[in-house]
């Protein structure tokens, strides 16, 4: 892995963040509103993704309800912590996520309600010289959601789903465009969108819980792709904090620049997305058929190999 920065702050240096500090963070982030991410069962979607042996398929280990908007390290001396078990301490279920690189474990975790709590956060950052890394659902695997000793913004509850933000139409799609949070995954969108009527659905990927910002600024890959185009292809708008604090909207029309990079550009790198303005296309008149395909196997040798047969057909 690359080596962890040394030029953020670092404990026991004077822009180290106080406890004071910490508890002004806190408050800014009104603590008196509810954090939840309880999975209310079945018939309903999941709000976050499931780590292997959480209790009552709960996100976050369990620790799902009466979520606080900052979790701190207990450092002591050097830094150097770990999460090597993920469920120890509260502030390793509160930065679950997917193979983090060891060692690359946060220091503080917020969990933003609003875009204007995500420019706190970033605010924050930016007076103690804290390095940033983003994390909504989790889903990863190149450590884009970590860092070392710094802030992880965790976006996962800034859930909202409008499905007219624009005039029908005004974009090309043929059931026109869906706004959606940065926390929300493809599971509770495409339930939200069941629900519509006339229904339609937006371009996806293969996993219910991948989040929707992630997979649409690395690409997009998906079921739909060939048909509807990639995440990337779909994407419209972008309303995201730069690393001056600005909340700024990247689309045709402004900030073309940003909005280009942003269609494949990848998670933590231009900024904190607060949520996303996608193309929506009409369900056919038939609705969809699900085919479930289970294979029993390893990812080696024979097991690969008839793998690969099986997906090629």
């Amino acid at each position: 892995p690359a080596s962890i920065r040394s030029d953020c702050c670092q404990p026991g240096q004077a822009c180290w963040p106080s406890d004071a500090d910490v508890e002004a963070l806190s408050n800014a982030l009104d603590p008196g509103q509810s954090r939840s991410l309880h999975w209310l069962g079945p018939m309903h979607p999941r709000p976050a993704p499931v780590p292997m042996y959480s209790p009552g398929q709960q996100p976050l280990f369990g620790m799902n309800e009466g979520l606080r908007p900052v979790y701190v390290q207990n450092l002591t001396g050097q830094l150097g912590f770990s999460c090597a078990t993920p469920y120890a301490s509260e502030i390793c279920m509160a930065a679950t996520r997917n193979m983090p690189v060891a060692g690359w474990d946060p220091a503080f975790v917020v969990f933003p309600l609003t875009a204007a709590h995500v420019q706190t956060a970033v605010n924050f950052a930016r007076q103690h010289n804290l390095c940033v890394s983003v994390a909504g659902t989790g889903h990863d695997y190149v450590n884009r959601h970590s860092n070392s000793g710094g802030l992880l913004i965790r976006t996962t509850l800034l859930k909202d789903i409008d499905w007219d933000p624009y005039k029908r139409g005004q974009h090309g799609g043929d059931s026109g465009a869906v706004r959606v949070g940065a926390g929300n995954n493809f599971q509770e969108v495409d339930f939200s969108a069941a629900l519509k009527a006339p229904s339609s659905f937006v371009s996806t990927g293969w996993g219910a819980t991948v989040g929707v910002s992630g997979w649409s600024i690395g690409g997009g890959h998906g079921p739909f792709g060939a048909s509807k185009g990639l995440g990337v292809d779909n994407l419209l708008e972008v309303d995201i904090v730069l690393a001056n604090g600005s909340l700024v909207t990247a689309s045709e029309t402004e900030h073309q620049d940003l909005l280009w990079a942003l269609r494949g550009g990848g998670g933590s790198t231009w900024g904190v997305i607060t949520s996303l303005t996608l193309r929506t296309h009409a369900s056919p008149p038939g609705g969809f058929t699900q085919h479930v395909l289970v294979l029993n196997g390893t990812m080696c040798g024979d097991g690969e190999a008839q793998l690969n047969k099986t997906v090629d057909g």
